[in-house]
């Protein structure tokens, strides 16, 4: 069974207890109880949006029902549990000093450094293996060197935890994660820091299904960094037109609105984030948040996927130079194009663009919720299963199969 999309157990489960009946559930999520039946059924789900409707009428996260979990390669005593635990640590409501030899801030950033590899690379064990230990470090750093001096490492300690939580399915986790980065943040001497970081908080309100929330965040946001006539500050532009962009792919994921009011806001978003990629030297990657002209492309390539129109996605997916992504930034605008050629009813070249993206980090990909729908969407086309298409099939298996 795939986890990522077979939700019937789950979903039965909660409408009963709940004490609705198919019909009564189909009209409170504005679906059909034809659709709830065969989900029940153990018919797979596929869309997000679906997932985000059923799950507000059974007053629950979209990840209550999909019940995401960590499948990760072990790097040690690695584990989500560990950094999960990190985040909700009874020993930060303790006044005691924490024991240990105090890390400098230099030599806690170079291990933020090492974490950001390892996420950026997809190598999401042993991520998981470092983080519990570096919140440790900050903390014992705070005490010996003060708040200020390791706000920038403490703060990016907190986001690489909720990334990972958030791939893993911990998202309330990750939330209070990118909270307390977010807060940390502000008591260093960079003004932008912490306004980068309302990205991270905007894409794990996209996880709970919260779309108008972390719009109206992001847009808030870019408008408090909205640099002045003149102003070439390229950390505060990276900052601003990366959230704008954010802004636009938000703006475009959002089933609840109409296709012609997603794909105007989207659009305008784009607008604006071209206006500030444009004032770019080059592709930034500051605060390890990419923005400029590559990752604008790759952002509108998402966002015309999202919409329905593969032509457009593909014909901008043209202009993505792969030298400028990073490892899984590059397998999930691949998982994009393969949306895409499969949407063209090119199947066959979109099992071969997304086993590349499986190639790129298979640790990384069997955590994709979307790569799961689209290989069970190209699975149900063939007659005959390719060795490519075997391998993507098999990232999603569960071990009880």
């Amino acid at each position: 069974m795939d986890e990522a999309i077979r939700i019937g157990p789950e979903l039965k489960e909660r409408r009963e207890d709940a004490g609705l009946t198919q019909e009564a559930l189909a009209d409170r999520a504005g679906v059909s109880a034809d659709y709830v039946g065969r989900l029940e059924r153990g018919a797979r789900v596929g869309s997000l949006p679906s997932i985000v409707k059923l799950a507000r009428a059974l007053d629950c996260d979209p990840g209550d029902l999909i019940r995401k979990r960590a499948r990760l390669t072990p790097v040690g005593a690695s584990s989500v549990i560990a950094v999960r635990n990190a985040i909700f640590d009874p020993q930060l409501l303790l006044p005691d000093r924490p024991q240990g030899r105090p890390a400098s801030p230099e030599e806690l950033m170079r291990t933020v450094r090492r974490g950001y590899g390892a996420y950026f690379a997809g190598e999401f064990g042993a991520l998981a293996a470092l983080v519990p230990d570096l919140l440790r470090d900050c903390r014992i750093a705070e005490y010996e060197h003060g708040t200020a001096d390791v706000a920038a490492p403490y703060a990016h300690a907190y986001d690489l935890a909720s990334a990972l939580l958030v791939h893993t399915g911990k998202v309330d986790a990750a939330l209070t994660g990118v909270e307390r980065a977010i807060m940390t943040a502000r008591q260093g001497d960079d003004p932008y820091r912490p306004v980068s970081f309302t990205g991270t908080y905007a894409w794990v309100l996209l996880h709970m299904g919260r779309y108008a929330e972390a719009e109206d965040l992001v847009v808030r946001a870019a408008e408090s960094v909205a640099p002045r006539m003149g102003d070439r500050d390229q950390a505060r532009i990276a900052v601003w037109g990366g959230l704008l962009m954010q802004a636009a792919v938000l703006a475009g994921s959002d089933a609840h609105r109409s296709d012609a009011d997603r794909i105007s806001s989207a659009r305008q978003f784009l607008r604006d984030a071209r206006s500030a990629a444009v004032q770019m030297d080059q592709d930034s990657r500051r605060y390890w948040i990419s923005f400029g002209p590559t990752q604008l492309a790759v952002q509108s390539a998402h966002i015309y996927t999202v919409l329905g129109k593969p032509a457009e996605a593909l014909k901008v997916a043209g202009k993505v130079d792969a030298r400028q992504l990073l490892s899984i930034q590059y397998g999930r605008h691949l998982l994009d194009v393969a949306k895409s050629q499969s949407l063209r009813r090119r199947t066959d070249d979109a099992i071969e663009t997304a086993a590349r993206a499986q190639a790129l980090s298979p640790e990384w990909f069997r955590h994709q919720r979307f790569g799961a729908a689209l290989t069970e969407e190209l699975r149900r086309r063939k007659a005959r299963m390719s060795d490519p298409l075997a391998g993507l099939v098999s990232a999603f298996r569960t071990t009880s199969e």
